[in-house]
């Protein structure tokens, strides 16, 4: 049986929210105890109504996600579509008419420059997929690039590289190229 839990935390924008949480975290033991509601009219709304990634699917080998979990994952986010944002998944989980989640995707990888076979994998476990296949086959709107900049000598060059390939991928996908 697998238990998923959703909790909502976010830091304080306004110096009248920060005021209310020092003041909050310096309450001595002895006070008698605040109720939630109250502790949480004090600090105010969150700056963002919507902030919460469930990680619902991972691009690493032997990972162990399941089909039952990422269920599990959809079915708590559309019970609490009030703060979450959307999920890091491998394809968009949106399929239901009313489901306006965001799907960002971690293992995105391209081929060194001027070659046309991409990287498959980093020998580190993760399952490299290009822009083309995470955003125009499987509808992602958001694509996670560690290593694959980070490796790079010239960072910029590369980040650059990936949006480029990236935006060329959303363009496929909305019939624009």
């Amino acid at each position: 049986m697998a238990t998923t839990t959703i909790s909502q935390t976010f830091e304080p924008a306004s110096p009248r929210q920060q005021a209310s949480l020092i003041h909050a975290i310096s309450r001595s033991e002895n006070e008698e105890p605040h109720d939630k509601a109250q502790a949480l009219e004090e600090l105010g709304p969150p700056p963002h109504a919507r902030g919460l990634l469930l990680l619902a699917e991972m691009s690493s080998a032997g990972n162990l996600m399941t089909k039952e979990y990422t269920h599990a994952c959809v079915k708590a986010a559309r019970e609490n579509k009030q703060f979450v944002l959307g999920f890091v998944s491998q394809r968009s989980l949106n399929e239901e008419a009313d489901d306006t989640f965001l799907s960002f995707a971690p293992g995105v990888g391209l081929p060194v420059e001027g070659e046309t076979d991409g990287v498959k994998s980093d020998g580190k476990g993760q399952q490299w997929r290009s822009p083309k296949e995470v955003i125009g086959r499987d509808s992602i709107d958001v694509v996670i690039v560690g290593r694959g900049i980070l490796g790079e000598v010239d960072r910029a060059k590369e980040a650059e590289r990936y949006r480029k390939a990236a935006w060329e991928a959303y363009e496929g996908r909305i019939g624009k190229r």
